[in-house]
């Protein structure tokens, strides 16, 4: 589908790093929470993890931040631990290594 803007220079080839994660922070209850996003990254943080990249919807209903795998699990913990809900939510570990 986009075999021509490639031909002509438009776009780059998209190159796949298998060694980042994503956690998605969901929730109706994040709407309007001034600091919200900012404690959230402070606590990822803390446990020393380099945040990526970040994006949020307007919507204010999810914040989805890059991490590298390895630092994946602490970071979902830190903002469990954060957020008060303590050992719940699960990482769901994915060999998915499709483009979007």
């Amino acid at each position: 589908a986009l075999a021509l803007e490639l031909a002509h220079g438009y776009l780059s080839p998209i190159d796949v790093n298998d060694q980042v994660g994503l956690l998605a922070v969901v929730g109706e209850g994040m709407q309007g929470i001034p600091g919200l996003a900012g404690r959230i990254f402070t606590a990822i943080s803390r446990e020393r993890i380099n945040i990526i990249a970040i994006a949020q919807g307007s919507s204010e209903l999810t914040i989805a931040i890059v991490v590298r795998r390895n630092g994946l699990e602490a970071a979902v913990r830190a903002v469990h631990a954060e957020c008060g809900m303590g050992n719940q939510g699960k990482v769901q570990k994915t060999k998915s290594k499709k483009a979007i």
